[in-house]
């Protein structure tokens, strides 16, 4: 994307002042100055409202020229028709507060549920980001979002997911909706290649249309902001609406994380645009800094209370890197059931390997599976009593102990009964060689 193109504002906002920018951005301004050439003039006839609810709210000013109106008729006057002049504003959704039409919208009715919309990306095969959502990712720098956020385009990107490794995550786009992704992160080339191998991972060759990645490294946080706003109407217009947008991160989007005020106006505005698009929006914030838990400043604080879920990635000094929710919604993910990933040299890029719980799983796997082959010994079959006392003497354990043993064997077709007899032999899990060092989950 080209700098001078894509955020030639100056000529629109005068200058570069950035400040209104960020508190009412003027839509078809901001699309005109996107692209002046191609694109047609923002038909604002069906929205009263116009530019003013671009970030969702339904909290409105009053017009200039209202107010313009209104004191005019003082003047002269003639308040009956200042306050007919208020009214009518109101009742256009332009008033000071929520009018009584948009508020009763929002008022709960059992009989009128909200239209279900499933989840959009998943982990572990476990929901963690349905539209109308913000989500976090969370964590010390260099501890594996950015990989994360890779790998879930990756899962956009690939024609047969199910047979790629997307580190856990499960992203799909039927529709073709756009996916945006902004990285205000890392250097053009960090992007870059961060990119191409979320296409190696997805083996695909071409930029799908629909895919939209942008590096706006160092540009003002208000031209940034101005341009996420921007996208909801050229996306609609382009590709039908918004699959999800990823943001690399949201601390760039104000000029100070720790400032209250300015921090809650953007986790509400982007709460607003996500249930304005009907998709999720992610984004990465880092701990702070001596912190491996507290989320960067007032913005942290504010992101991890109203996101949908907030995803934890952690290092190990093994280089091991593991996500996991820190807070959820919905199902919770452990950090022994994590999602975890390592770099493999071999084919230059991070790939899956088994959770703490599933190597866990493994290895009582193996040691039963010892267990099973010891206690049958060169015996075909074994009565229960037999087969009991056999495992008390190998493992030195008390009867009840023993029994929950075979109880275990079985469960994991270690042992069986053979119902002709009523006797325990082998089964089929035991009766291959095990796996040499092997984390796969059983």
């Amino acid at each position: 994307m080209s700098q001078g193109k894509e955020l030639a504002w100056d000529d629109y906002i005068g200058g570069g002042d950035t400040t209104s920018v960020v508190e009412d951005p003027p839509v078809d301004g901001f699309i005109k100055a996107i692209d002046a050439e191609t694109e047609p003039p923002i038909d604002n006839t069906e929205d009263p409202a116009g530019s003013d609810d671009i970030d969702g709210s339904k909290v409105c000013k009053i017009s200039d020229e209202t107010i313009k109106v209104i004191i005019d008729f003082l003047q002269k006057g003639d308040p009956k028709n200042a306050l007919a002049t208020l009214e009518a504003e109101m009742k256009k959704g332009r008033g000071a507060g929520i009018s009584w039409a948009d508020l009763q919208e929002c008022r709960f009715d059992p009989n009128n549920p909200p239209e279900h919309l499933p989840a959009t990306i998943l982990l572990n095969k476990i929901p963690i980001a349905h539209p109308g959502n913000i989500i976090t990712f969370s964590g010390l720098p260099k501890s594996g979002k950015s990989q994360g956020i890779a790998a879930i385009l990756a899962s956009s990107l690939a024609p047969d997911p199910d047979a790629r490794d997307t580190l856990g995550f499960c992203f799909r786009n039927p529709e073709q909706k756009a996916v945006i992704y902004i990285d205000c992160e890392q250097s053009r080339r960090d992007s870059f290649n961060m990119l191409t191998l979320a296409m190696r991972r997805a083996r695909v060759d071409k930029r799908p249309d629909w895919f939209h990645a942008y590096n706006l490294r160092g540009y003002e946080p208000g031209l940034i902001l101005a341009t996420l706003w921007c996208f909801p109407i050229r996306m609609e217009r382009e590709h039908g609406g918004i699959r999800a947008i990823f943001i690399d991160g949201y601390a760039d989007l104000i000029k100070d994380p720790n400032d209250a005020e300015e921090s809650f106006e953007l986790i509400r505005k982007l709460m607003a645009m996500s249930e304005e698009i009907k998709a999720p929006i992610c984004g990465v914030l880092h701990y702070n800094p001596g912190s491996d838990s507290k989320i960067r400043g007032h913005l942290g604080s504010q992101a991890e209370r109203k996101s949908e879920t907030v995803l934890s990635f952690k290092k190990s000094p093994e280089e091991i890197f593991t996500v996991w929710t820190k807070t959820a919604r919905g199902k919770p993910i452990s950090e022994n059931d994590g999602a975890r990933f390592e770099f493999d040299k071999t084919v230059g890029m991070f790939k899956s390997i088994s959770s703490k719980s599933a190597v866990k799983r493994g290895a009582k796997f193996e040691e039963l599976k010892r267990l099973a082959l010891d206690a049958m010994g060169n015996h075909d079959e074994l009565r229960h009593t037999d087969l009991q006392d056999r495992i008390m003497n190998i493992e030195a354990v008390s009867e009840r102990t023993a029994r929950t043993r075979i109880k275990q064997m079985r469960d994991a077709n270690l042992v069986r009964i053979n119902r002709e007899t009523d006797n325990y032999t082998l089964g089929y899990a035991a009766a291959d060689p095990p796996k040499e060092d092997s984390n796969e989950p059983i």
